[in-house]
């Protein structure tokens, strides 16, 4: 009776120990877990902030592109300050 007794306490100081390991490891999990929703919050915040700015430069894609165009096509052989004139009367023109 008095071995009986002896096995149910050690299988009871085991299944202790093992219960006592499977919350420190729940525990870290958990924190884990934390760190990366908080980490995932900010970075929407940020995919937000870049998709509005991608709305924006899909909307001038057509100018941007019309303007690299023009500038390739004819401004090369003037002198840098003219080439600089031109471009901002281009933008404001677009």
């Amino acid at each position: 009776m008095v071995q009986d007794l002896e096995k149910k306490f050690e299988m009871s100081v085991k299944k202790a120990e093992v219960l006592k390991m499977q919350k420190n490891t729940a525990e870290l999990q958990l924190s884990r877990a934390e760190k990366l929703v908080s980490g995932l919050a900010g970075e929407a915040e940020r995919w937000k902030v870049s998709e509005a700015q991608l709305k924006d430069d899909f909307k001038n894609i057509t100018g941007n592109m019309l303007i690299s165009a023009a500038s390739i096509a004819y401004l090369g052989p003037f002198i840098f300050s003219y080439r600089k004139e031109m471009m901002r009367d281009w933008v404001k023109e677009c």
